[in-house]
């Protein structure tokens, strides 16, 4: 195949050597009249022999169609077609043509540009599969996703997953309006949110919005938005996750903790009463009949003198005993840990009390019992837990013999009270005042309390208290 041009031709015989575009020239019959050597390098070289300057075997055409080609160039000066072209040892190769007439007055001469698109198909068909694969991952993403247009706030595309959460066909929702999901009360804060988020410079912002699905159904939806470009306009990827269930979840601890509260403040009242009852119970039935016994000596006294000495000695001892119990009282009230000693000697202080009055057996297990890094608070609830422990064994069940633990690790405090009294069935009988203002006093620090007991076999009160 001759790689130089016809005679006469006007093109530049250095710039048809070297251009680096494959290109021929040929006339209405087909014949080869010349090529550059590009097109010989890209046919394999020796290829031009074996066509004998046909551009028909070249590019696998019929006559017919070369022929009408070259009148369709002759109209309009230019064409291009895409066709497959032979090259040598190989299946033939995808190729853009490009033809152009040379010198129409004269003879019909064809200079055709072949572009090899073999690289060009490949690109685009890994774009296509990378289309493809983003597709895929779009659509079975597992969180809801929509795709909505910034400045029409219509939704340009869905995923499976927020089909399933609106309620949605994919045809129905993208013929919506972001406006259409969420409630009319909060249609203005979206707006703003939409007219902010495309003046601004954030790529993405995050909130929880109240949509509604396509039964009216409130949703409150945990969103990310991301900014992109698609399609040559602005618009958002919106990932989406139901929180619904969650902040009802959040609510319902939140209303329990704040009945707790209230039944632990309602537990303080009820145990502040229980002891101003009490207090009540022993001025009247104690205290004020000692000083009653008092007031009816001295009376007598002055009516008969002649007994004054032994009824103001009487007299006086009521009183000493009133004011024993009043000093007794007074002593239950004020918590020996208000005078700075430790939890463990006040425990044990209060069991000496104790002791003094009740024929009542105490093993005490506190030795090593570390304090450090505990409030005074907490102290005093574990104190007056054993108060009311120790109230309710002396008071119902009629045990000679109770055992108290305390103890430490890193993590809990660990408290138990245990006697040997008469028991009783942890499942049937309702739970007391005391045992209650246990419980809620134990809820106040995280507390856990395990009652072990049944009829004749004691009472045990385990309670574990997790350290924060």
């Amino acid at each position: 195949m001759d790689t130089t041009l016809p005679a006469g031709n006007e093109w530049s015989g250095q710039l048809w050597a070297y251009v680096l575009q494959p290109m021929l020239i040929a006339d209405a019959k087909g014949a080869v009249h010349a090529n550059n050597p590009a097109l010989v390098q890209l046919t394999g070289g020796s290829v031009a022999d074996g066509l004998r300057h046909s551009v028909l075997q070249l590019l696998n055409w019929e006559i017919s169609y070369w022929q009408k080609l070259c009148v369709d160039v002759q109209n309009n000066t230019v064409a291009s077609v895409t066709t497959n072209m032979q090259i040598l040892g190989e299946a033939a190769i995808p190729v853009s043509v490009h033809c152009t007439m040379l010198a129409p007055e004269k003879e019909c001469l064809l200079l055709l540009q072949i572009t090899d698109l073999r690289e060009k198909l490949a690109n685009e068909a890994l774009v296509q599969s990378a289309n493809e694969k983003y597709r895929y991952l779009f659509l079975n993403n597992p969180l809801a996703l929509i795709l909505w247009d910034l400045e029409t706030l219509h939704i340009i595309d869905v995923n499976y997953a927020a089909c399933k959460e609106y309620g949605y066909a994919r045809r129905d929702f993208v013929k919506l309006s972001m406006k259409d999901i969420h409630l009319r009360e909060n249609l203005p804060d979206f707006l703003k949110f939409a007219a902010d988020f495309a003046n601004t410079d954030k790529q993405k912002k995050k909130g929880v919005w109240i949509h509604q699905n396509a039964l009216g159904k409130k949703m409150w939806m945990e969103t990310v938005s991301h900014k992109i470009v698609y399609d040559n306009r602005q618009a958002v990827m919106a990932m989406l996750n139901n929180v619904t269930e969650k902040l009802a979840l959040e609510q319902q601890l939140v209303n329990e903790q704040l009945l707790r509260q209230q039944q632990i403040a309602e537990a303080v009242i009820a145990a502040q009463e229980k002891e101003r009852s009490e207090i009540s119970q022993e001025l009247h039935d104690n205290v004020n009949q000692l000083l009653i016994a008092s007031r009816i000596y001295v009376e007598s006294a002055r009516q008969h003198p002649n007994r004054k000495e032994n009824l103001l000695s009487q007299a006086s001892g009521f009183i000493l005993k009133s004011i024993e119990e009043i000093r007794k009282l007074s002593k239950a009230l004020i918590t020996p840990l208000e005078t700075e000693i430790s939890l463990q000697e006040g425990l044990e202080k209060l069991m000496a009390d104790i002791r003094e009055l009740k024929s009542l057996q105490f093993e005490s297990r506190l030795t090593d019992f570390e304090e450090e890094g505990l409030t005074y608070p907490f102290k005093i609830n574990i104190y007056r837990i054993a108060q009311e422990q120790f109230n309710n064994i002396i008071k119902h069940s009629g045990a000679k013999k109770v055992i108290l633990r305390l103890q430490r690790n890193e993590s809990y405090v660990f408290f138990t009270i245990e006697d040997n009294g008469i028991g009783f069935d942890v499942n049937s009988q309702r739970k007391g005042i005391g045992i209650n203002n246990i419980l809620r006093r134990a809820e106040m620090y995280n507390g856990v309390v395990e009652i072990d007991s049944a009829p004749g076999k004691g009472c045990k009160i385990h309670i574990q208290f997790k350290l924060r």
